[in-house]
């Protein structure tokens, strides 16, 4: 399943998380790691002598250390991989999900209804979103949750 409900904290709940501030340097850092990782993994499919292109991936920038990553998004070739892949990642665990579908529907500003974006539409069915727990896997789940994603490459 995947999570996508955003809620202001309550005091209690603030309360409790302000000693967690201490770690998320810490975290942050492993999930720009496990970022990498799958980037480099997956950059490897597309620069192999086959001529394939298994993924589109989004542009990850070495030189940023300060970004604050929870989610790693990537493109698959086709909603059918895309959802192979789910189906195939999800036993493992890790919480992944499809693309943003109402990136594509907006309502125009006029009121008069909502306009059409084919273009992010279509990037929205093929995008494959993994949870920030496959970011900070060790490395030998961050392998088994690679290994799911390319099982049909």
């Amino acid at each position: 399943e995947r999570p996508s409900d955003t809620f202001p904290l309550s005091q209690l709940q603030a309360a409790a998380l302000l000693p967690q501030l201490e770690t998320l340097d810490h975290w942050n850092a492993r999930r720009r790691q496990g970022a990498r990782w799958f980037t480099d993994q997956l950059s490897k499919l597309s620069t192999s002598k086959s001529a394939n292109t298994a993924f589109f991936l989004p542009r990850f920038v070495n030189a940023d250390t300060s970004a604050a990553l929870y989610k790693f998004a990537f493109f698959a070739r086709s909603s059918d991989q895309r959802d192979q892949v789910l189906a195939r990642v999800r036993p493992l665990g890790i919480p992944c999900g499809h693309g943003f579908p109402c990136f594509a529907r907006r309502a125009s500003q006029s009121g008069s209804g909502a306009n059409s974006f084919p273009h992010a539409l279509a990037a929205a069915e093929k995008t494959i979103v993994l949870d920030h727990r496959a970011l900070i896997a060790d490395l030998s789940l961050r392998q088994e949750i690679f290994d799911q994603i390319v099982a049909d490459v």
